[in-house]
């Protein structure tokens, strides 16, 4: 495990991002992110209060596209 990126949901929808739970009420259900560009990245969140994923690093990761998309959209998050 990485950094760990939290950005809060309100922020999302503002940015035009589609929120969706995926297999509600059931032990593994998560949250979907999809922005409005069609890519999708999920929660490793389980109480889908925000969206929470791993992030090591923005050039090299796998998830790196999707912090490059919260900063060029200017939507808040934290990281550690």
């Amino acid at each position: 495990m990485g950094r760990q990126i939290t950005a809060s949901l309100a922020p999302l929808l503002n940015a035009g991002c589609r929120l969706s739970v995926i297999n509600h009420g059931e032990v593994d259900a998560y949250l979907r992110v999809e922005t409005p560009t069609g890519q999708i990245i999920n929660s490793d969140d389980s109480s889908f209060g925000s969206l929470t994923f791993d992030c090591r690093d923005k050039a090299s990761s796998h998830n790196g596209w999707m912090e490059h998309w919260l900063i060029y959209q200017e939507v808040p998050y934290a990281h550690g």
